[in-house]
Order: C-alpha cells, then structure tokens, then sequence
C-alpha cells in the first residue's frame, strides 16, 4: 500500500514545462528575435540574449551541469533549471 502512494506522489510532481509561462516563451517563434515583443520580454526577465541562453544550455548539457542521483530532479529539463539560476541572478 506505501508503494503505490509514494509513486502516485511522484507522479502528481511530475509536470509537462512546455505548458509552463516560461516554456511558452522559449518556444515562441519570436524569442529569437531581440527586437520583438518575446525577444525583450526575455531580455527583461532573464537578463542575457535568447541567443546567449541557448549557449548556456548547450555548455550545460554537454558539462552535466545539472545531473545528480534524484530522478525528478533529473526529470526538469535543463532549460528550465538554467531559467531558475538566471531568475535568482
């Protein structure tokens, strides 16, 4: 019976990140672009280029930054963990 619950609980955290505020964003076709609308909303929450954060992302997966032994960690994409250090910065 605890087995179930405690994989139900995992399963309730997991989360689809595309749907998210900050998943849109990354995948609007304009974000690229530092002069529309989603190009300096970007700019202005995050503080770098789109362009510049694409490079961060691909240095961290290709690093490991963000890998460790906790699977729902594992689990958030790291475009989503490199949004949240940047948010805090």
């Amino acid at each position: 019976y605890n087995e179930v619950n405690e994989n139900e609980k995992k399963r309730a955290r997991i989360k689809d990140y595309s749907d998210s505020n900050w998943g849109k964003l990354i995948s609007h076709p304009d974000v690229n672009n530092p002069t529309s609308p989603e190009g300096k909303l970007f700019f202005r929450r995050f503080r770098i280029p789109y362009p510049l954060f694409k490079w961060i992302v691909l240095k961290c997966k290709f690093e490991n930054v963000f890998q460790c032994d906790d699977d729902l960690i594992n689990e958030i994409p790291v475009e989503i963990k490199v949004l949240c250090c940047l948010r805090i910065l």
